[in-house]
């Protein structure tokens, strides 16, 4: 009945009349009810009406209630909804569910929330969960802890549902519901998992009412860690760098650590230079040994300069590993980066991380890295496998910089020799604007020389439409295509082949091999929307290049697009077998195999004759494309 009610939805739920739908649903359960969506449920209320819903069963009404969200029971009003609460009874408003509940003391208001009593509230908030307790409304809330009395509360509830009402409370409100002492007890109860669930107002509100003094004396290291896990980087900030350096202090390294990463890159973030001292470098050398390279990524650079200057480098180097290094350095700019390391810590910094690691770095960060790591190596050394800094760990150095900085960093005689050093692998870990930096600074030439053919085709495969367009003319595509396999070429995305493709002219797809004008059209053949971008005389090119009987392997669609690409003067110039074999894949049916002109055609049954069929699309598009009448009037129907 219930899955009936809820596919009928709220109007349809309408016209039935309310006793009528009352005696409908006499055998619905409060389960059944909790199957329904919201506005189905709400249909029903309003259907019935607030008189004739009082007069249900307590489950099934705390099912019809449940099965609503809080937009639903807004509407219905505070009385509404409180009046619905007492008719059914505690024992069904529990069975609903805590995040249900929650909806309805929040839809009651303060004042009918009041008139519950402070037995019925306590049990109420017991059966809750932290969650579903932090999820009511901050009045809800408070009207629910001064009904209960703070004392009393804290001494009933455990630390989860603590946490979870006193993150409901509006911060404003907190000191006049809980008094200092006994805003401590409930503090004492919370475990870290508590704090972590409240609010990071919340957790800065209880700081305020508490005081430093209280929190840092009586609390515990591990209340502290808690209540400073829960704060965001915006009531760090208000608190000051002092007494950040005094949480963490009173907490301790391993309390600190258990924060996670993310809470103690907020705190490293909200200390000066003075108060990083006070922690000392020992605990923060600890502290960010057991860091994410990404949360020590987020710092600002001034705290990462500050935090490197208190380890001190040769400690930091000696005791972090290459995730953390690379964090810290991709969070300080060049200018620290300069102070802080020499060119010898930085390679031995670089030794230590792997791809990546270095991955986590921004373009600057990665350029001075680099820079450091080029100035210290032997010649001809950087990049070798079994360097401490091989190809793959500069691929993705070079991976970080953006075109300029790329340039910059290498020059085209080392960008050559690292390329060539450089597997596919270790290409992947380039992007658009590095890879078509370094194919710029090298030139075409030097790339085919130095790199393998699976190396080079990834260099391809890495650089969009664009980058592939403004880097190479037409005699570097040519030369790039013309040392790709018909593999490495069809590996390609349609993007990248379309645009080499684009990129050569007659003259250069007449140096390639059918094979390889096969490879490039099977990879267009992905997206044959594609071929529309390339100048028609590419794709006359490409066409003709290949071998007739190729072009079936490239599907209607791509072939279609291929034939509307051309003009009518190559249309015409395509040769009898290309003609045929494009019009058979397209989905014509040239009257008979091998019937070349109209002399040839015997008189028997055609497809004419047969079940009507639609004209394929791909023959369709070509059709209105300018060069159809050339094709047609091509020696394909035997007419010069």
């Amino acid at each position: 009945m219930a899955g009936m009610f809820d596919a009928m939805g709220a109007d349809h739920i309408g016209s039935i009349g309310g006793e009528a739908l009352f005696d409908m649903m006499g055998a619905m359960s409060g389960d059944n009810f909790m199957t329904m969506g919201n506005d189905s449920a709400f249909g029903m209320y309003e259907t019935m009406g607030s008189g004739i819903v009082m007069d249900m069963e307590g489950d099934a009404m705390a099912g019809m209630f449940g099965a609503m969200g809080s937009e639903q029971l807004s509407d219905i009003g505070h009385e509404g909804v409180a009046d619905a609460f007492n008719a059914m009874g505690m024992d069904n408003a529990i069975g609903m569910g805590g995040t249900n509940l929650a909806d309805m003391f929040s839809a009651m208001g303060g004042d009918n929330i009041s008139a519950v009593g402070a037995e019925g509230m306590q049990e109420a908030a017991l059966s809750m969960t932290g969650d579903a307790l932090a999820h009511m409304d901050p009045e809800a809330a408070a009207a629910m802890m001064d009904t209960m009395g703070s004392a009393e509360a804290t001494a009933a509830l455990g630390g989860e549902q603590l946490a979870g009402l006193i993150g409901a409370i509006n911060p404003d409100q907190l000191a006049e519901v809980m008094p200092s002492e006994v805003l401590m007890e409930a503090a004492e109860k919370m475990t870290i998992e508590n704090f972590e669930a409240m609010s990071g107002e919340g957790a800065g509100a209880m700081f305020d009412v508490l005081g430093a003094e209280q929190v840092f004396g009586s609390l515990g290291e591990v209340g502290v860690a808690g209540m400073f896990s829960a704060m965001d980087a915006e009531q760090m900030a208000t608190l000051g760098t002092e007494t950040i350096a005094e949480a963490l202090t009173t907490m301790g390294t391993t309390n600190a650590i258990g924060m996670g990463a993310d809470n103690l890159a907020e705190m490293m973030t909200a200390m000066d230079p003075e108060a990083m001292g006070v922690v000392g470098g020992e605990a923060l050398t600890e502290m960010a040994g057991a860091m994410t390279g990404e949360a020590l990524a987020g710092m600002n650079p001034e705290a990462a300069a500050s935090m490197m200057d208190t380890m001190g480098t040769e400690s930091a180097l000696a005791s972090l590993g290459g995730e953390q290094l690379s964090g810290m350095l991709g969070a300080m700019d060049a200018s620290h980066m300069a102070e802080a390391f020499t060119a010898e810590d930085l390679t031995q910094a670089a030794g230590k991380m792997s791809n990546d690691d270095v991955q986590t770095m921004d373009g600057e960060s990665a350029a001075v890295l680099l820079e450091g790591v080029i100035t210290v190596m032997e010649p001809g050394e950087l990049g070798n496998k079994g360097s401490a800094v091989d190809a793959g760990l500069v691929a993705a150095m070079l991976g970080a910089m953006d075109a300029s900085q790329v340039q910059a960093a290498i020059t085209p005689e080392m960008t050559a020799d690292l390329a060539g050093k450089m597997e596919a692998s270790d290409v992947a870990l380039l992007d658009s604007d590095s890879a078509a930096a370094m194919m710029d600074s090298m030139g075409a030439g030097a790339a085919v020389g130095a790199m393998g053919q699976n190396s080079l085709a990834a260099m391809i495969g890495i650089m969009d439409g664009q980058a592939i367009t403004e880097t190479l003319d037409a005699a570097s595509a040519g030369a790039i295509a013309g040392a790709l396999s018909q593999d490495n070429l069809q590996s390609l995305g349609a993007e990248q082949a379309a645009s080499i493709g684009g990129a050569l002219g007659a003259d250069q797809f007449s140096e390639l091999s059918s094979d390889q004008a096969a490879g490039m059209a099977s990879a267009i053949a992905e997206d044959p929307g594609q071929v529309l971008g390339m100048a028609a005389e590419s794709v006359a090119a490409m066409v003709s290049t290949m071998e007739a009987s190729d072009l079936g392997a490239l599907g209607s669609d791509m072939v279609g697009t291929m034939m509307a690409g051309m003009d009518a003067e190559q249309l015409g110039e395509m040769s009898a077998d290309h003609m045929s074999e494009a019009m058979e894949t397209m989905g014509a049916d040239l009257m008979g195999e091998g019937a070349m002109d109209f002399t040839e055609i015997e008189a028997a049954t055609t497809f004419l004759d047969e079940a009507p069929v639609e004209t394929p699309s791909a023959l369709s598009d070509m059709m209105q494309a300018e060069g159809a009448s050339s094709f047609f009037g091509s020696a394909l129907f035997g007419q010069s």
